[in-house]
């Protein structure tokens, strides 16, 4: 039945169909299923087509993923979380932690939108087994406009496996 609705697009993710989209919780079950098991530890519904001014996207993130700090040069982009625990981690420019806004959904207490609007070195910590978040932002997609940290290391790495258990503990202090 997915294949009905999405179409694949490597191991990480899948494009919703043009038209409408629509979202069930198997749909989630399986994406956080394909993020436990992908060599990133994340899976992701692009429902919008690639020369769309917006792109949504339901994205699945086990405990275990590392995204690298980063920016994003004249581009906001918005989080709502569906499922899990995070905190959002923003750092200054020499890679010291300037800010955590805790997330959760809805009724949890915590944050359950954010929208960075500015460009800030940021990433998530994940807290609990999975998250879930339906991020927005503007298209078309331009890998130009993302600015990785030079401090923080690439993935895959065993420098990024050190990097996100030191930032786990320090994110994760009141």
């Amino acid at each position: 039945m997915l294949e009905e609705r999405f179409r694949p697009a490597g191991s990480e993710a899948c494009w919703a169909h043009q038209g409408n989209s629509q979202v069930t919780s198997q749909d989630v079950a399986d994406w956080k299923a394909a993020a436990g098991t992908s060599s990133r530890k994340r899976y992701r519904l692009c429902a919008h087509q690639s020369s769309d001014s917006v792109h949504e996207m339901i994205i699945c993130m086990d405990r275990d993923t590392y995204i690298r700090p980063h920016l994003h040069l004249d581009q906001s982009e918005s989080m709502h979380i569906v499922e899990g625990l995070a905190s959002l981690v923003f750092f200054d420019p020499q890679g010291r932690i300037d800010k955590k806004i805790q997330l959760g959904p809805y009724g949890s207490g915590r944050v359950f939108y954010h929208r960075t609007g500015e460009s800030v070195y940021h990433t998530l910590v994940i807290e609990s087994p999975c998250l879930v978040v339906h991020e927005t932002t503007a298209g078309p997609h331009r890998p130009e406009k993302t600015v990785y940290a030079s401090w923080a290391p690439e993935e895959g790495t065993p420098e990024a496996e050190s990097f996100m258990r030191n930032l786990r503990q320090e994110a994760l202090q009141s």
